[in-house]
């Protein structure tokens, strides 16, 4: 449920996140992005159930603005959510579980521990 910001009541506002982008704002939960990629100055937001969006933020003000219970930063261009990944292994590898597999730095592999899901 991506939201227009002119159709929220404000019971709503403080779940969601405010991602200002080319055509207004947009309101999302949190528990419906799956990744964050970083791309220099820009950042690339994958959804549940929608497309991806690229966004003029840095991933740093993703990881400062999502609850870090939730969100790692497993890699210096990768923000992950903690719910979709499915499993961890000797490699640096993370599988996730709509399929993709995404890099692991070798001094952020505690972030996550042990996942099996």
């Amino acid at each position: 449920m991506i939201v227009k910001e002119g159709k929220i009541n404000t019971k709503n506002k403080m779940k969601l996140l405010r991602i200002p982008n080319s055509r207004g704002v947009l309101f999302v939960p949190p528990a419906q992005i799956i990744r964050i990629e970083g791309m220099s100055n820009y950042s690339k937001i994958f959804f549940t159930n929608d497309r991806p969006m690229v966004v003029a933020k840095v991933l740093c003000w993703f990881q400062q603005t999502l609850p870090q219970q939730m969100f790692a930063r497993v890699h210096r261009s990768h923000l992950v959510n903690r719910l979709f990944v499915k499993e961890t292994d000797g490699s640096n590898i993370i599988l996730l579980t709509n399929g993709e597999k995404i890099a692991m730095s070798r001094r952020k592999k505690m972030i996550l521990g042990s996942v099996e899901k």
